[in-house]
């Protein structure tokens, strides 16, 4: 275990869960792309955070979902807001998790859900049509990933559905546990995946 993941344990005691095994991996991916050692604690926090609140839900490493790292943010039990850099972490964590075989990133059938496809439609958009960094995509897809469940289900995405009561509602049910700036984030990332 390297000495950030070491740091973390001595302040969360004994980490807990079903992610446990796969921490020390995902601080050297960090490690590996450059992070700080304090942002690298604060990914571990949030991530062996999750790892509790899983074994607390009863879910299992190999059945963990997107709508998990969902419904651990909206979960009233944490007390808080989500603070910056908490939703990135677990996608962050959800993807590798993915990469490692953990966790099955697509559909049963191995294909995308119309939702998965029109957020990395949207990814693509910021990537090459716009140039934008992946910071900025990863600040701005975990919306649109929130987004479109939150109005269609798991069905097909019908743009012309679309109204801007749902869009108004979405922020304004994200404001009442986003900071003012991840606030600001949500409204600019629909925004831009409007256009």
């Amino acid at each position: 275990m390297n000495k950030v993941v070491e740091g973390v344990w001595a302040l969360l005691r004994e980490p807990e869960g079903p992610l446990v095994p796969y921490l020390d991996s995902f601080a050297k991916s960090l490690e590996e792309q450059g992070f700080k050692q304090r942002v690298i604690g604060q990914k571990l926090r949030v991530a062996a955070s999750f790892s509790k609140w899983l074994q607390d839900e009863g879910v299992a490493a190999q059945d963990v979902t997107d709508a998990h790292v969902e419904r651990f943010f909206a979960c009233p039990a944490r007390g808080r807001s989500i603070q910056r850099g908490e939703f990135a972490a677990l996608r962050r964590l959800m993807g590798l998790l993915g990469q490692w075989g953990v966790v099955c990133p697509l559909t049963e059938h191995g294909e995308a859900t119309p939702i998965q496809q029109a957020v990395g439609a949207f990814a693509d958009y910021l990537r090459h049509e716009r140039a934008l960094s992946d910071q900025t995509l990863t600040q701005y897809c975990p919306f649109i990933e929130r987004f479109l469940p939150e109005r269609f289900g798991h069905g097909p995405v019908e743009f012309a559905a679309l109204h801007a009561e749902d869009v108004i509602g979405f922020v304004t049910r994200q404001a009442a546990h986003l900071s003012p700036a991840r606030a600001k984030a949500a409204t600019k990332a629909l925004r831009s995946f409007f256009r």
